[in-house]
């Protein structure tokens, strides 16, 4: 929890509360009052050391007393880098000076879904650096300083589609202008008017004392846009954010280094573990592929004669078939078999008919026709004979 432990300060011109927050929680508040600059530094750390918990983080609202805010709506055509640069150039005409340096800061909120306003807001130097001094003092980093204005909504349970925020502080009142993107503008007047909705219940701590606490409450719990640090601050900050960047950058990439190492070596291992088993193993290898080499041969020459044999069964199958069949006066001249199992069988008979029909009854054929014409032929010492040939499909492969 002591991450999330923060000390909200609101800082006015003659007072300064604190609030010790955790989350959304309010574990202790506390003020005092200061007439002299030099004795700010020496309040802050005073009031931080009350807070009877160590704490490492604040973040500072400053009252509507020592800040200027200004709104110009709509919004001239900046990009959000440029902001506090125009606001600087143009704080003369924003900004009163009343004789001592400002520091002035810049964001664009977005009123509504078409259209965005320039807030902006201006302190003396003096009082910041004051504040900046008793926050080291106290060993405590600054997170945020910003008007109160900004956060302040935070403290306040605000009805559902307000657009208008209603905050009396003493004899005067404050009304801040809510946008889609958040507070755009703050109007201070005198007199009081009635609080737009209830203090949050985290402020019932406050015993009574909820108006003075919510700003120190509302500046710990929420972030603001703008930011009121004073150049040299921000210079450092951006130091130690370089340092921190550099370290974190020099850790990620000694971490990828060791990474890279780790990977290396065990890919070496892995290399050298797999070679020695190669090594070990490659007569084994070399004896198991030649066997399995000799047993695909033998098993493509056992296939081979199994073809073979069951090929030169069926035709002698067949023969023994025809034989049986065809009578003895029938010569058979020719007789081939196709890979298609077309049989074409060419002989002599003496009746050409007669041997068809004999074909035509051999259990392995099926659809025996002539091919082609019979022709009439005259065998020496056998007498008159019809050449034939006749074709048919085997039935079985």
């Amino acid at each position: 929890m002591v991450r999330s432990r923060v000390l909200g300060l609101s800082v006015g011109s003659a007072t300064v509360a604190a609030a010790l927050v955790e989350g959304t929680s309010l574990h202790w508040a506390g003020a005092a009052t200061y007439s002299e600059l030099t004795d700010l530094s020496e309040v802050i750390a005073r009031l931080a050391g009350e807070a009877g918990k160590p704490v490492k983080r604040v973040r500072v609202g400053l009252a509507r007393d020592v800040v200027q805010v200004r709104t110009v709506r709509p919004a001239p055509p900046l990009k959000a880098r440029d902001v506090t640069r125009y606001v600087d150039l143009e704080g003369a005409r924003l900004f009163r000076k009343n004789g001592a340096p400002l520091v002035v800061s810049g964001a664009l909120v977005t009123v509504t879904k078409t259209e965005r306003a320039l807030w902006a807001a201006a302190a003396t130097e003096p009082l910041l650096k004051a504040i900046v001094d008793g926050c080291t003092q106290a060993g405590m980093t600054i997170e945020a300083m910003a008007p109160s204005a900004e956060t302040l909504p935070a403290a306040l349970d605000i009805p559902l589609g307000a657009t208008e925020v209603v905050v009396p502080n003493g004899s005067t009142t404050e009304t801040l202008s809510l946008g889609v993107g958040g507070v755009w503008q703050s109007r201070w007047t005198r007199g009081l008017r009635e609080r737009t909705g209830t203090w949050v219940a985290a402020l019932g701590k406050a015993n009574g004392d909820s108006p003075t606490v919510a700003p120190a409450y509302a500046a710990g719990i929420r972030l603001p846009a703008l930011s009121l640090l004073p150049d040299g601050h921000r210079a450092a900050r951006r130091r130690l954010d370089r340092r921190r960047f550099a370290a974190i950058a020099s850790a990620g990439a000694l971490l990828w280094a060791l990474a890279g190492a780790v990977y290396l070596g065990r890919l070496e291992a892995t290399h050298s573990r797999a070679t020695t088993l190669l090594q070990a193993f490659r007569g084994a290898a070399d004896s198991a592929l030649e066997a399995r080499r000799n047993l695909n041969q033998g098993r493509a020459t056992l296939a081979m004669i199994a073809a073979a044999r069951a090929n030169r069964s069926r035709t002698l199958l067949l023969l023994a078939g025809l034989t049986t069949a065809l009578s003895d006066s029938v010569t058979l001249v020719a007789l081939q078999v196709t890979a298609d199992r077309t049989v074409r069988i060419t002989g002599l008979a003496p009746r050409a008919t007669q041997a068809l029909a004999q074909v035509g009854r051999v259990p392995d054929l099926t659809d025996a026709v002539f091919d082609g014409a019979v022709a009439h032929e005259v065998v020496a010492g056998v007498g008159g004979r019809d050449r034939f040939t006749i074709v048919a499909r085997l039935v079985h492969p």
